[in-house]
């Protein structure tokens, strides 16, 4: 007899696949992780954006979140 964890006997319902079920949330947290960072970055453009607009000196600013 084997003991292979594959085979189910009649009527029982084969064990899930872990990364089937990890899968939605693993998704789920890298689309909220990188949710974060984006509303980080405007957040500091928005901040800085008063710098660049008042400033000759650093007026190029606005084309460095572009880079």
């Amino acid at each position: 007899m084997t003991t292979d964890s594959a085979i189910s006997l009649p009527g029982e319902s084969p064990a899930p696949i872990p990364s089937a079920q990890t899968a939605p949330i693993a998704r789920s947290l890298g689309l909220l992780a990188a949710g974060v960072l984006i509303l980080l970055w405007v957040y500091a453009v928005y901040r800085l954006g008063t710098l660049w607009y008042s400033s000759q000196d650093y007026a190029y600013g606005w084309f460095v979140p572009l880079l």
